[in-house]
C-alpha cells in the first residue's frame, strides 16, 4: 500500500487505536520491531506524542508484572476518551482554524514564493497603500493593517482574506514572478492563483448565512485542498513535503461542513469578538501563566495601567472643554459620522467624483443584491451632519476580464437617482437600502479600479 485513506476519528475508534498498539507491542510482532513501527502508526491516527510516550511506558511495566491489562488500560487511555462524550462538541472554531490558522498559512507560503524570487519587499510596497486606504475607511466588516501581518488580531486577517485575491492578481499582473528565475514556470502561478480564487470562494461559503450548504461546502473545501495539492507539485520538488500536509488546519478543513450542518453557522460561535481586548493582558502574563503566584501583581499593574489611561482620556477631554488644549477634530476618528452599518459616509460629492476622475478609486458604498444580478453601485456623501445623498455608478453590460485570481471586473458609468435629489437621514442608511427605491438588500462593498497603481 502506498497511501493512507482518511478516517473520520471518533473517541472509540481511537481507543481501539491505543489498543491494538498496545496487544501489538505486548504479544504481537511489533515485540521485535520495538518503538518504531508503533510510532508510525500510531502518527497516522492522530496520537500525541504525550500519549505515545505514556503507552510506551505503560507497556514497559506491564511486561515487568507492574501492572495489570486493566490498570495500565487507565492510564494509557486518556480521560477524555472514557468519558462518554462525543467528539464532534469539541468545535473548529472560525477564529483560530480560518483567520490566524489557513490566512496566516497562506500569507506565509506568498511570502516565501516571492522571498525566493526577491519580491517579497516589492510586494509589501505595492500592497501596504492599497490596505493603508482600506483602513483608513474604518469599516467595521473589513478592518486590516499593513503588511508585515506581525501582531494581527483575526478581525485584520480576516479583512485581508476578503481582499486578497484582488491584491496578488493585481500584483502578478504588475511583476512578472515567473521570469524572476529560472526554473519557475508560468503554470506555477496559475497554480498559486487557483489557490487564492479557491480559497476565496471557500471563505464566501463559510461566512455564509445561508443554510443547507453541506454537500457545496463539502466540494469547495476539497477544489481547495487540490489546488494547493497542484501548486505543491508544480512548485515543488517531487520529494518536498507539501506545505498544507503538515498544518491540521488545513486537513481540519474537512470537518466543518459536517460541523455547520449539525452546529450552525460559523457566526454563531465566533470567538474573535473581545480579541483586541486581551491584547494588554497577554503582554503581562507572557512569561507567568504557569505560576499562579505571580498572577496576582500581574493582574493589580493591568488594573493600574487601564485606570489610568481612563483618567488621561477624561483629563484631555474636560481641558479641551475648557479650551486650554485643542480637540481632535478629526472626522475620521468619529465612529458616529463616519461609519453606518459597514459603510463610510464621504465629506462631499467632489470627495467621490475626483477619485473616479483621477483613476484612483478605492472607494466605500454598497450594492443591491438583486438576486444574484448585477445591480448599481451607490456612494453615500454628507451633506450635512445628520443628512447624506447618493450617488450612483451602473455596471457595464460586459466584463473587462478576470484574469486577476477570477475576479470579474467592468466598466461604470454615472447615472441619476431614480429618486431624484433627495435627501436621506444619517441615521436611517439601513431603511434607505430596503425603502422603495431600493427594493432590494443592501450589501456594503468596497468599490476599487483594477488599473491603479498600474498605469
Amino acid at each position: 500500500m502506498q497511501q493512507l485513506l482518511p478516517v473520520k476519528q471518533s473517541f472509540e475508534w481511537m481507543i481501539d487505536v491505543l489498543r491494538f498498539a498496545f496487544n501489538e507491542l505486548v504479544v504481537g510482532p511489533w515485540t521485535k520491531t520495538g518503538r518504531h513501527s508503533a510510532q508510525r502508526y500510531l502518527q497516522t491516527c492522530g496520537i500525541s506524542q504525550k500519549t505515545q510516550d505514556k503507552l510506551f511506558d505503560c507497556v514497559e511495566r506491564y511486561d515487568n508484572n507492574e501492572l495489570t491489562l486493566e490498570e495500565a488500560e487507565d492510564e494509557y487511555i486518556p480521560y477524555i476518551l472514557r468519558s462518554g462524550y462525543d467528539i464532534s462538541i469539541f468545535v473548529d472554531t472560525g477564529m483560530h482554524l480560518i483567520l490566524h490558522g489557513i490566512i496566516g498559512s497562506l500569507i506565509e507560503l506568498t511570502e516565501s514564493v516571492l522571498a525566493e524570487h526577491k519580491l517579497w519587499t516589492k510586494f509589501q510596497t505595492f500592497a501596504n497603500p492599497i490596505l493603508s486606504q482600506i483602513a483608513d475607511m474604518r469599516l467595521d466588516w473589513c478592518k486590516i493593517k499593513t503588511l508585515p501581518n506581525t501582531n494581527w488580531l483575526a478581525e485584520d486577517c480576516l479583512g485581508f482574506g476578503r481582499i486578497m485575491s484582488y491584491v496578488f492578481g493585481l500584483f502578478f499582473e504588475r511583476y512578472d514572478v515567473a521570469t524572476a528565475r529560472d526554473d519557475t514556470t508560468a503554470d506555477c502561478i496559475i497554480r498559486l492563483r487557483e489557490v487564492y480564487s479557491s480559497f476565496n470562494a471557500m471563505l464566501y461559503l463559510l461566512m455564509s448565512r445561508e443554510k443547507e450548504l453541506k454537500e457545496e461546502l463539502d466540494r469547495h473545501v476539497k477544489i481547495f485542498l487540490s489546488c494547493c495539492h497542484r501548486f505543491s507539485k508544480e512548485y515543488y520538488h517531487h520529494n518536498f513535503v507539501e506545505f498544507w500536509c503538515t498544518k491540521g488546519n488545513f486537513l481540519s478543513l474537512l470537518n466543518l461542513p459536517d460541523q455547520i450542518e449539525y452546529f450552525g453557522n460559523l457566526f454563531l460561535y465566533w470567538e474573535g469578538i473581545f480579541e483586541a481586548a486581551i491584547q494588554p493582558a497577554k503582554k503581562e502574563l507572557r512569561h507567568v501563566r504557569k505560576n499562579p503566584t505571580s498572577l496576582l501583581p500581574a493582574m493589580r499593574k493591568l488594573h493600574k495601567k487601564d485606570s489610568m489611561r481612563r483618567i488621561r482620556e477624561r483629563l484631555d477631554i474636560s481641558l479641551a472643554e475648557k479650551g486650554i488644549v485643542e480637540a481632535d477634530d478629526n472626522d475620521d476618528d468619529d465612529d458616529d459620522i463616519k461609519r453606518y452599518q459597514g459603510c463610510r459616509i464621504y465629506r462631499s460629492k467632489d470627495e467621490v467624483t475626483k477619485k473616479f476622475s483621477d483613476g484612483n478609486v478605492c472607494v466605500s458604498g454598497f450594492i443591491n443584491n438583486n438576486r444574484g444580478k448585477r445591480g448599481n453601485i451607490y456612494i453615500p456623501y454628507s451633506v450635512g451632519k445628520t443628512k447624506f445623498k447618493l450617488l450612483s455608478y451602473e455596471l457595464g453590460e460586459s466584463r473587462l476580464g478576470t484574469s486577476q485570481c477570477g475576479l470579474p471586473y467592468y466598466s461604470c458609468q454615472s447615472v441619476l437617482m431614480p429618486n431624484g435629489d433627495h435627501i436621506y437621514d444619517k441615521q436611517l442608511l439601513g431603511y434607505v437600502a430596503e425603502s422603495h427605491y431600493f427594493p432590494t438588500s443592501r450589501v456594503p462593498c468596497i468599490f476599487i479600479s483594477p488599473t491603479r497603481l498600474i498605469d
